[in-house]
């Protein structure tokens, strides 16, 4: 072998070994980053004719578990679906008051019955029947503040759900983003894995605004569906939509004055499910009127 040679599988093993550190460095550097995954270099050694020509550094890959990354997902979904259901009804439960204060409706109620029960004993008395007047006038006033705390969170629900739409599809857009840049890197053999963790990053987030299911393509691409089975749109013009509206205590869905979540004309409302969207839809179009009615 020659000195130039020599020298060339030296200066790739060099290059080699400075590739690993530069990845170690990075995944100390980046060990408490929320979403990193380690990555790890690849290496191949090159031979011809049984001859070593030193070593050929290969693009970094990551050390995921894709199976624990769609429990991890599903608990996202949940987590956040319960804190937005939480959100919304711990303001229910202060305009109730807690039970036995007397400052909650079934103290106020019992309060009335109580004030007729004497009035019943002395009916011509004037002081008593202002009593029974004054707390009438309480009760009704504690029944018209919680009218308007349903009325108010389900409001909240459909703004929020208007803004969570707009932040879902600005998501997927991002996810699609990414997916085009990985798949250009992976076809020109090099490495992915700093994009794949910025996309996952946006899984994430995405999956914290809905219940989805994510599916990598050997190309690197990835295609993104509701619990359902739905496919998202991660690319082009098309988006859901729906619209913002203000919503009467007898407003219903559907087709009470409610606004759907459509993709193109197709009405998906129902395939939205789990995360911050799915609660929005369960307080506006379920747990909410029901109380109402109640």
């Amino acid at each position: 072998m020659s000195l130039i040679g020599a020298l060339s599988i030296a200066n790739g093993s060099l290059a080699n070994v400075n590739r690993q550190f530069a990845v170690l460095s990075q995944n100390v550097a980046n060990a408490n980053t929320p979403g990193y995954v380690a990555e790890t270099a690849t290496q191949r050694s090159v031979t011809a004719d049984g001859v070593g020509l030193g070593v050929l550094t290969g693009p970094a890959t990551r050390n995921i578990d894709t199976a624990l990354q769609e429990r991890l997902l599903v608990q996202n979904a949940a987590v956040s679906n319960l804190q937005t259901q939480q959100s919304a009804l711990s303001a229910i439960d202060a305009v109730q008051g807690t039970p036995g204060d007397g400052s909650d409706l079934a103290s106020l109620l019992g309060d009335l019955q109580n004030q007729f029960s004497t009035l019943l004993n002395a009916p011509d008395s004037e002081p008593q029947q202002d009593q029974v007047v004054a707390s009438a006038t309480t009760l009704a006033r504690g029944i018209n503040a919680l009218s308007d705390a349903y009325t108010a969170q389900r409001q909240s629900a459909q703004g929020d759900l208007v803004s969570a739409v707009g932040t879902l599809n600005t998501t997927l857009q991002t996810i699609g983003q990414l997916s085009d840049q990985i798949i250009a890197l992976k076809a020109g053999g090099r490495s992915i894995a700093h994009l794949e963790n910025q996309r996952d990053g946006a899984v994430k987030t995405l999956s914290q605004l809905v219940q989805a299911k994510t599916l990598w393509q050997p190309n690197g691409d990835m295609l993104v569906t509701t619990a359902g089975g739905m496919a998202l749109p991660t690319r082009g013009d098309a988006a859901l939509q729906t619209s913002s509206a203000i919503l009467q205590p007898g407003a219903c869905y559907p087709g009470g004055g409610v606004p759907a979540i459509m993709f193109g004309s197709t009405d998906v409302t129902a395939q939205l499910t789990g995360g911050r969207i799915g609660a929005d839809l369960t307080l506006r179009d379920s747990t909410l009127p029901t109380f109402q009615a109640e």
